[in-house]
């Protein structure tokens, strides 16, 4: 068809375009050379006086990089569909230059955001070409297709890598773009001929294919939108919503600028705490993650605060708090916690979480952490009755002089509710009946007079049985022998008991019976409350993909839980048959476990190990497509499971002398852990340039090492189990 327009004597000619369709797939990046792909207008003289003059200008002063004149010409309703004779429409130009502002109005006038060149190129291909970040966002918002290729089959994050544009290619990768490009020669050479950019793109890319699993599996989610400035988005997928209403903070940017219609481009993602750079190394003693690491970007931004509301699948006990956590410490503050429990269905059980987060910087990253902190108390030498906020209805009754001068106590309590869960209710009750109270002074005293300690009951207790104490006075009691029964009274309700003491200490309560049938057990869960840890299972179970591939799931799951879990996976078309068990773990919470192949089976991606890291508040699992290694050997292999591990290793000297860092090469007879001691101290030193020498005297060295690789156990997959029965 032919379309007549009043202009300089010029024919427009419109070829129909076909549809395109959206793939990820390489094999259909590269379009056939006769396949009709987008809007091609060609521009033939024909009566000057016809032509539209703000369409040909609005090419022009966008080219010429006049942003300001451009939306003058846009608001005088300049025809934004026009393309000069490469193909490029106002929308390429403006791409290219960056000009952001320019692109939202050109998308308010419905340009075309995927609009094609004469070389099948969008305005992304542009943007990415030129480094221009922030329109790469705007475009993507848009609905511009990232996976989109010109005629030469590349896409926006080939030519952003040929270009060297790290902070696109950075952008690109956080948006979820697939590690797929035709040329890797630039990668090939060696590293000292590439260049520093290089090296970064190349470290980028490698992450990225790192978290290529975690995008396949929705453990990595994102959205990308543009919010008003009183606007409120709710994220779904996410559990993220948005509060754009601040009135204070709109107040004041309305006073600032004059405007009340300002909006912003936002990034927020989440994902499972594997994926991401933060590590364990990163929390604090007395805290653990209770949530997946989310992840805020802003662009066009005048505000300096945000307000959301996070969903967490937690409930909080009356003992612990929760913080907001990141890499940079102060990036905002918890305004308030809701929290919803269902008695009925404890999967309902979540907190709703109101945060305010500084968005001074263009990447804020925050996670949730669980902390226990223990209340802090004045005592002096008047009696007095203590009630602590973790246990509302507790009560220490301490006498007046029971301390030679004053100080500060500091009382913790630890819920045990968890750990009874694990342990099978029967008639005879809960492992342990009351949580856990640990006392100290912070300057050592101990009371010279008897103190009375009043503990509520919270788990089953047989009628006919009675509640006793057990005590430690060591700081980290490591057998039964480290503690002792008390005798405790119960008041007529039977819902607390009373004991007193003369040593402050830790005190748990606990069925008469079980203490006298199973110490050992009832200390076992004392100590696992303690320490935070739990009861894991490792469940393995395969299904075919196709004659050559088996989907393979691992899943660390509480132990009472893993018949729940075998039988979801089973619905998922999981084969029964080929279930494995490992033995039974205690971990902390936030426990990295590792899982190498071994034997004929390889994952897809010719990764060497796989992270899943832990988690009481969800699902932990992987997912892996494996193959043979060898089509002429059966599909057979090992699945060995490691874990992060300190060691603390002496290595004695038998002789006194100077050690020098050289010397360790010299060191006979050392065991591994010694001689990779050794190594890593002087690699340190060497890396900060230090002089490194004992004393004459030193005839051993004591450090701690951590092992990145210290086993736990393996699971052998066979080809009987492996048969492929229904493919």
């Amino acid at each position: 068809m032919s379309t007549e327009v009043i202009a300089t004597g010029v024919t427009l000619k419109t070829a129909p375009s076909a549809r395109r369709t959206k793939s990820h797939s390489r094999a259909n990046r590269v379009r056939p050379k006769d396949e009709l792909t987008g809007l091609k207008i060609v521009v033939t003289p024909k009566d000057t006086k016809e032509f539209n003059r703000l369409g040909i200008q609005l090419l022009q002063v966008i080219r010429n990089g006049n942003a300001k004149q451009a939306l003058k010409l846009i608001g005088q309703n300049a025809d934004v569909s026009f393309c000069d004779q490469a193909g490029w429409s106002a929308m390429h130009h403006a791409a290219s230059n960056g000009f952001v502002e320019l692109i939202i109005q050109l998308r308010e006038k419905e340009a075309l955001v995927d609009a094609l060149d004469c070389s099948n190129e969008t305005p992304l291909h542009k943007a990415s070409r030129k480094g221009h970040a922030e329109a790469v966002i705007v475009l993507i918002t848009f609905g511009a297709d990232i996976s989109a290729v010109n005629s030469n089959g590349e896409t926006a994050l080939e030519i952003a890598v040929k270009a060297g544009q790290t902070t696109v290619v950075e952008t690109l990768c956080m948006l979820g773009v697939e590690v797929l490009l035709q040329d890797w020669s630039w990668s090939m050479v060696d590293d000292n001929e590439l260049s520093k950019k290089q090296k970064k793109i190349i470290e980028i890319l490698v992450r990225q294919h790192w978290r290529s699993s975690g995008y396949a599996q929705k453990s990595i989610q994102f959205e990308v939108f543009y919010l008003k400035a009183r606007e409120n988005k709710y994220l779904e997928n996410l559990g993220v919503n948005f509060i754009g209403n601040d009135e204070a903070e709109d107040k004041e940017t309305i006073e600032n600028n004059g405007a009340d219609d300002d909006g912003f481009f936002v990034f927020c993602g989440k994902m499972k705490s594997e994926y991401s750079d933060v590590t364990n190394n990163q929390h604090k003693d007395n805290t653990e993650i209770v949530s997946d690491i989310y992840e805020c970007r802003l662009w066009c931004n005048e505000r300096k605060t945000l307000r959301l509301n996070v969903r967490l699948k937690t409930v909080l006990a009356s003992n612990e708090n929760l913080i907001i956590m990141s890499t940079n410490e102060k990036i905002g503050r918890i305004n308030c916690i809701d929290k919803f429990t269902d008695h009925k269905n404890p999967s309902k059980h979540y907190s709703a979480v109101h945060v305010t987060i500084s968005v001074k910087k263009t990447s804020v990253v925050f996670y949730f952490g669980k902390l226990i902190e223990p209340e802090k108390f004045s005592i002096g030498s008047k009696a007095v009755t203590l009630k602590p906020k973790g246990e509302p209805e507790a009560e220490i009754s301490i006498p007046k002089g029971s301390f030679e001068s004053e100080g500060q106590m500091f009382l913790q309590i630890v819920d045990t509710k968890d750990v009874n869960e694990e342990e099978k209710e029967d008639e005879s009750g809960d492992m342990l009946t009351t949580n856990i109270v640990n006392i100290s002074m912070t300057d050592g005293q101990q009371p010279n007079q008897e103190i009375g300690i009043k503990i509520p009951i919270h788990h089953k207790l047989s009628e006919d049985d009675a509640v006793v104490i057990l005590a430690t006075s060591s700081d980290a009691p490591c057998s039964v022998d480290d503690w002792e029964v008390m005798e405790a009274e119960m008041d007529e309700s039977g819902k607390s008991a009373t004991f007193r003491i003369r040593h402050f200490s830790i005190y748990a309560g606990s069925s008469k019976e079980k203490v006298k049938t199973d110490l050992p057990g009832v200390v076992d869960a004392v100590e696992r409350s303690i320490n935070r840890q739990r009861k894991i299972e490792f469940i393995f179970l395969t299904k075919w993909v196709n004659a050559d591939s088996q989907l393979l799931v691992i899943e660390g799951t509480a132990v009472r839980k893993s018949e729940g879990r075998i039988k979801y996976w089973a619905r998922q078309g999981y084969n029964e048959k080929s279930l494995k068990r490992s033995k039974e773990f205690c971990v902390k919470n936030g426990q990295s476990f590792m899982f190498t192949l071994f034997g004929n089976l390889v994952e897809v991606s010719r990764e060497e190990s796989f992270t899943l890291t832990y988690q009481n508040n969800r699902d932990n699992f992987r997912l892996f497509n494996i193959c043979l290694d060898d089509s002429n050997k059966p599909f057979t292999g090992e699945v060995q499971i490691s874990l992060e591990k300190e060691v603390k290793q002496t290595i004695p000297f038998k002789k006194s002398g100077l050690f020098s860092c050289c010397s360790a090469q010299r060191v006979k007879k050392v065991t591994n852990i010694e001689q990779e001691i050794l190594q890593t101290i002087c690699y340190e030193v060497i890396k900060t340039k230090a002089a490194f020498c004992l004393p004459y005297a030193v005839t051993s060295l004591t450090a701690v090492l951590k092992m990145s690789k210290v086993t736990l156990g393996s699971l052998f997959l066979d080809e009987e189990e492996l048969t492929e029965e229904d493919f």
